[in-house]
């Protein structure tokens, strides 16, 4: 079958010389079809021959632009082609100007901040436009969006001309000109035109006019008779994983392989992920090449993401008066920004960082680094560090309105003082990388043809913008192509698999562009805006793949979550193949690249799950959380506690869960420090409590968040919210009997045998004139006296209190949130704590009938949970996988997914 297209480019190919071209949609099939004619000289036994002539219409294009401006035969040739950052640049300028008279007139408001998406909404506007060759002033709406647009356009063209600018539209209106006028300035008297799909009549127009230049045109379509069929799949994951199985075992039988992802540019992470560990799993080990030969995926990462540039981005993102915790966050961590031997210095102090700051200056952040330096436990050779944030401080508070030539030297100082890239030597990939970077730079500089000057913020933003372009990592040459929908277009393949045609996806949803009147998109069916012309290109397309291999699969998810999906109608015709006929293998892993090398006679199993034993002078830190999570999962417990693994602190936005929580308690401890018992509450007049809470939370708020900045705006809101909460607790405590707060906030220290814990007791109170006690905890979250049942509670703390103090006689979470304001628990007697359960009510296995026996089995249960922390017993065994391990940070240590499934994270 392979033969059969071969022979249809062989008949193209037979009648090429050298005043032929092969025209392609874009240069990854104009590549394809140069190595099929590459091939097909080899296997004529030839020793030397011409390249093919083979180009994309784009390419082509500039090609003959530059032969324009050789030769200076049309005026238009002494202009500047623009570059996408000068274009957007050009339409922000052209929106700032107009939108101030424009929201006068028509009573709207416009923001600063919608300027970025209108600029790149106004471009792809002005493109299709001159695509389908409407001109504006023809077009007529009355729309308010239109209207501006048509301002603003107007605008655009007049600096355009100022400028002495053109636009790639406008650039091949000058070689349609030039070849109307009968000029064949490039020696071509035959154009192929193979693997289009849908042409513009702009690019239609620029064939038509080829014939003028005595150059004729031929399109070509290459088909083969295919057997397709279609594949369902549970979720969008396991239809990767499955065409990636699929793939490989084609691979291995040494066929061409193409996987079609519509989402590739979007999911090029997760895709990637799927096929190195089908492809090459050994490429996952940190000592191995990070690219995988076994396949190549089309789409390319942004070099804006990539580290190294990232890394240069974040540091000229700094500034002197307010950075977040995260942008520092991932400057101490990277190992492109100073030496590499400050990095354990670095990551210590920024764990301590993240405990106090959500943003912080570079003044503080250097002296919070000097004093971090005094600590002799942590300085390692973080000197350099400071003394660059030092040098840093100087130079950006000279600079805040330049021209892009004078950013550029700035931005080379500023690099320089804390040694970007790094002194490490950088490894393929990287070089590849910061090869682009003087590019980026040029690109940068010739703003200044359309900007004279631009502000700091400004000016990062178009460097982000510019370094967004993509990259592609040059690698050999695979028999495995993961291709986007469009780079598929005209390529020919021993087996082909199209993922996601799912109905709702394909055909594409709708998108019409917001700034051309919709009627006349659909009018002259621009792409994205007419419901059958998307049918028909769908359709189109879809035939096309269908006849690109003499096997094709067709696959979709059913569900989307929770979403039912069916297959595309498009496809949904082809016959269903089930996963036995696929060949689709189990999950590769790390144990088939570490044990499957060797010998099973030399391998030695031994499981081990006890550590070393807690030695009588080790001094156990964790408190209550120790038992918490040894009920959890021992490992877990064993792995925090003695040896000390941790993971980052997650950086939030706003106030975290923690903080607010930290808030409660905080403001609580110190009303009832004023209140004292319900006597004193109950007695207390409406206005003066409501005053009372106020100034309590204020006080609160400075004990708990000293160092943290929030602004003014966010402290008012959350102190805003924790009164409502407090006050609908007050109400709650109204309607209890008589009590008394004995203690609050006590810290006490339990014996579990030779486990000190220590902990302390949110509060307990003495329950009317009786001297029994009520244990109760303040919970912020969804609690439930479930978690203190069974053998593995999963919350040890509560039950932990009573047995700790004499005369308990009640235990509650005093549960406040937004949703909850209630207490939850278990009393001795109804009478001693109203709204608890008795003992008797709790229903379950292995249940006490009364208080006494309740009490005796929570302290059973903890003594031994204690014990087996004690004696080192450290098996992975989560208590309820996998909900106990969804958001645990050591599955990577206990490698819990590679004995139970990739079910977790």
């Amino acid at each position: 079958m392979r033969l059969t297209f071969l022979n249809q480019y062989q008949a193209i190919f037979d009648q090429t010389d050298d005043r032929t071209l092969i025209l392609t949609p874009n240069q990854r099939l104009s590549r394809f079809i140069g190595t099929l004619f590459d091939d097909n000289q080899k296997q004529r036994k030839r020793s030397a021959w011409h390249s093919l002539p083979c180009n994309s219409l784009y390419v082509w294009a500039q090609e003959l632009w530059c032969l324009i401006q050789i030769r200076a035969a049309h005026k238009a040739a002494a202009k500047t082609l623009l570059s996408p950052a000068q274009e957007h640049l050009l339409w922000r300028r052209c929106i700032a100007a107009n939108a101030a008279e424009f929201e006068e007139k028509n009573g709207v408001e416009l923001f600063e901040h919608t300027f970025e998406s209108y600029a790149e909404s106004m471009a792809e506007a002005w493109h299709l436009l001159q695509q389908w060759q409407l001109p504006l002033q023809e077009i007529s709406d009355a729309s308010v969006e239109f209207e501006f647009f048509k301002r603003c356009a107007e605008s655009y063209q007049n600096k355009l001309d100022y400028h002495h600018f053109i636009d790639r539209e406008q650039q091949l209106e000058t070689i349609i000109e030039l070849f109307r006028q009968g000029q064949n300035f490039v020696g071509t008297e035959k154009v192929f035109c193979l693997g289009f799909d849908t042409l513009s009549p702009l690019n239609l127009c620029f064939l038509d006019s080829l014939a003028a230049a005595n150059i004729s045109v031929e399109h070509f379509n290459i088909t083969v008779q295919a057997d397709c069929s279609n594949r369902a799949f549970n979720s969008k994951k396991a239809e990767i994983e499955g065409a990636a199985q699929w793939a490989h075992e084609q691979a291995k039988k040494n066929k061409k392989i193409a996987v079609v992802i519509p989402s590739l540019s979007r999911d090029r992470g997760l895709v990637e992920k799927i096929f190195k560990r089908e492809f090459e799993p050994q490429s996952l080990l940190p000592s191995s090449p990070r690219q995988a030969t076994g396949f190549n995926v089309s789409a390319a990462e942004m070099l804006s993401d990539t580290p190294v540039i990232r890394a240069a981005i974040d540091l000229l993102n700094l500034n002197c008066e307010r950075n977040p915790i995260d942008l520092i966050g991932r400057i101490l961590q990277s190992v492109f920004i100073g030496e590499a031997g400050e990095l354990p210095a670095r990551m210590a102090f920024l764990s301590e960082l993240k405990t106090r700051y959500k943003s912080i200056s570079l003044i503080q952040l250097r002296s919070e680094l000097a004093s971090f330096n005094e600590n002799l436990k942590y300085k390692v050779n973080a000197e350099k560090f400071y003394q660059a944030l030092y040098e840093w401080m100087q130079v950006r508070n000279k600079s805040q309105f330049l021209s892009p030539q004078d950013w550029l030297k700035q931005y080379k100082i500023l690099l320089s003082i804390f040694a970007w890239p790094g002194v490490r030597e950088a490894d393929t990939i990287e070089y590849q990388q910061l090869q682009m970077w003087p590019d980026i730079l040029v690109e940068f500089s010739q703003l200044q043809k359309t900007q004279n000057k631009l502000q700091v913020d400004e000016a990062l933003k178009y460097l982000r913008k510019i370094s967004g372009k993509p990259f592609q990592v040059q690698t050999m040459s695979s028999p495995v192509q993961v291709l986007g929908l469009l780079e598929a277009a005209g390529m020919h393949f021993d087996a082909l698999w199209v993922a996601q045609m799912q109905d709702g996806s394909w055909p594409e949803p709708l998108a019409p562009n917001p700034f051309i009147p919709v009627h006349i998109q659909r009018e002259h069916e621009m792409p994205r805006a007419c419901v059958a012309h998307e049918l028909d290109y769908a359709r189109e397309v879809t035939q096309r793949l269908s006849r690109s291999a003499a096997k094709v699969i067709f696959s979709y998810a059913k569900w989307d979550g929770e979403q039912p999906l069916n297959p595309s109608l498009l496809v949904s015709h082809f016959a269903k193949e089930e996963a036995k006929e696929l060949n689709i293998t189990s999950d590769n892993d790390y144990k088939r690249v570490l044990f499957d090398c060797r010998s099973a006679s030399t391998m030695e199993n031994f499981i081990d799950t006890l550590g070393s034993k807690f030695s009588k002078n080790e001094i156990a830190q964790g408190g209550t959380n120790i038992l918490k999570d040894q009920a959890a999962c021992p490992f877990r417990a064993f792995a925090i506690y003695r040896l000390g693994a941790r993971s980052n602190e997650e950086i939030t936005m706003g106030m975290s869960l923690r903080d607010r929580g930290s808030l409660i308690h905080e403001s609580l401890d110190l009303l009832w420090q004023d209140l004292c018992s319900l006597d004193r509450l109950l007695a207390m007049p409406e206005n003066e409590l409501l005053e009372l809470v106020r100034e309590k939370i204020k006080i609160a708020w400075r004990n708990v968040m000293p160092t943290l900045r929030y602004g003014e705006q966010l402290k008012t809101i959350e102190l805003l919210r924790t009164e409502t909460m407090l006050l609908k607790w007050l109400a709650i405590e109204k309607t209890r009997e008589s009590f008394t707060v004995e203690r609050r906030e006590k810290n006490i220290i339990v014996q579990l045998g030779a486990l000190s814990i220590k902990m302390r007791i949110d509060r307990i109170d003495r329950l009317g004139n009786s001297e029994h006690l009520a244990i109760i905890d303040y919970k912020t979250s969804d609690s439930n006296i479930n978690s203190w049942q069974g053998e593995r509670p999963d919350e040890p703390q509560v039950p932990l209190y009573c047995i700790a103090t004499e005369h308990a006689g009640a235990a509650a979470f005093g549960v406040i949130n937004a949703k909850t304001v209630e207490y939850v628990g278990i009393a001795e007697q109804r009478d001693l704590f109203s709204g608890l359960k008795e003992v008797n009510e709790i229903k379950g296995d292995n249940q006490p009938d009364n208080w006494p026996q309740l009490i005796t089995q929570w302290r059973d249960t903890l003594n031994r949970l204690a014990s087996e922390f004690i004696h080192g017993e450290a098996r992975v065994d989560p208590k309820k996988f996998p909900a106990t391990c969804q958001y645990c940070e050591l599955k990577s240590l206990c490698r819990i997914h590679t004995t139970n499934g990739d079910t977790v994270g």
